[in-house]
């Protein structure tokens, strides 16, 4: 049963994220398999993000900045680090989620048109997971009155919840700003609350994922 706030409790919320694999769409990486000597002189930059990621993700919830973004070209090793991220959080005992863009919006579509008692089944995790990874956005399809909606809610309920949410991204920022509309930027990139590197070097084409 719920309690008398009427929401299930933490253990009830963490079963529902940990029991379920499709929760982890991508293999998770540990930054001990980071090999910098793939990144020639960009290698400096890829050192200082996996440090800041890994403090982000050992301080767990008393991090500030503890929602991460990184965009910029494709190949260039944002969902690896994105990955090591997730697994530095499993480690310190947190419920994580890890999907695509097109599975969150697939999930968001299953949501919105769905009804009954399994309503919320699949996009719950999403909004209750400690940590959610949302792995190249900008790729996934435009719904009327679901992708940028949803996509706004996820970002703004999670944030308002203090939990940690990971994107990565091909899109520069003026580029999820014009996509997602300035609302959705904003939160997505608050300087407060947000950890955001670019990569703007070319594809190394060598981190498999």
């Amino acid at each position: 049963g719920l309690p008398a706030d009427g929401k299930p409790c933490k253990c009830a919320a963490d079963l529902t994220v940990t029991e379920r694999s499709d929760n982890i769409e991508l293999p998770l990486h540990d930054f001990s398999e980071l090999n910098l000597a793939l990144f020639g002189d960009h290698a400096p930059l890829i050192e200082k993000v996996a440090g800041d990621l890994k403090i982000i993700a050992d301080r767990g919830d008393s991090a500030v900045r503890k929602n991460v973004n990184l965009i910029g070209k494709a190949g260039t090793g944002k969902t690896f680090l994105a990955t090591c991220f997730a697994n530095e959080c499993m480690k310190n005992g947190r419920t994580v989620v890890v999907i695509t863009a097109f599975s969150l919006i697939r999930r968001a579509l299953d949501y919105h048109t769905s009804f009954g008692d399994n309503k919320r089944d699949d996009f719950t995790p999403v909004l209750e997971a400690d940590v959610l990874v949302v792995d190249d956005l900008g790729t996934e399809s435009t719904y009327k009155n679901v992708t940028l909606e949803y996509l706004y809610h996820v970002i703004n309920e999670r944030q308002l919840r203090g939990k940690t949410t990971v994107v990565t991204s091909n899109l520069t920022l003026d580029g999820i700003a014009n996509k997602y509309g300035e609302r959705t930027a904003s939160r997505l990139f608050d300087r407060k609350l947000c950890y955001a590197k670019e990569f703007n070097f070319d594809d190394v084409r060598k981190i498999k994922i």
